[in-house]
């Protein structure tokens, strides 16, 4: 299969994807529902992403929106998540390449938190939670929350445990 032909085949599963979502919203969404958006939000989002998040939002004006940072997560160094937890002794990767700084955190998504909450100071029922305030301890984003419970499923989910952990916060 060529490159053209999978990126067609992809690019047609996400819109048939999306309008699955779509109408699947359409018929169930009540007022004063909560919808995350939780995808990766990559620092090299421009402001027509932001733009068109605005647009599902005046869409499901019933609904409260919600777009969620998941930039805290340390292993955007291209560590696999699984690495981190390791215990052997052969592990691949430094501990230390398993956690960065907030500081670093909040300067790699600058421009994201720029347009984040600037689109969602336009619409009410748009708003921005940047997760590093609440995944992000001491400073430090790692692999862990409180008593060491792992936060990371993969690459771009927390595990249950975590988001349980969390859950309170968001209220």
């Amino acid at each position: 299969i060529s490159s053209t032909n999978l990126s067609q085949q992809i690019g047609a599963y996400c819109t048939n994807y999306n309008n699955d979502i779509v109408e699947f919203l359409k018929n169930n969404l009540k007022k004063n529902d909560l919808i995350f958006l939780g995808q990766a939000i990559t620092n090299n989002r421009g402001e027509e992403y932001f733009q068109n998040l605005g647009q599902f939002a005046k869409t499901f004006n019933k609904a409260n929106i919600i777009i969620l940072d998941p930039t805290a997560a340390p292993h955007a160094n291209a560590i696999p998540v699984e690495l981190c937890f390791s215990d052997s002794p052969w592990r691949t990767s430094k501990p230390m390449l398993c956690k960065t700084s907030k500081d670093e955190v909040i300067s790699r998504y600058k421009n994201t938190d720029i347009l984040a909450n600037k689109i969602s100071s336009q619409i009410n029922n748009l708003h921005y939670l940047p997760i590093r305030d609440l995944l992000c301890e001491e400073e430090v984003c790692g692999q862990y929350i409180g008593n060491k419970i792992p936060i990371w499923l993969d690459d771009g989910h927390i595990t249950e445990k975590a988001a349980v952990e969390i859950a309170d916060l968001f209220m």
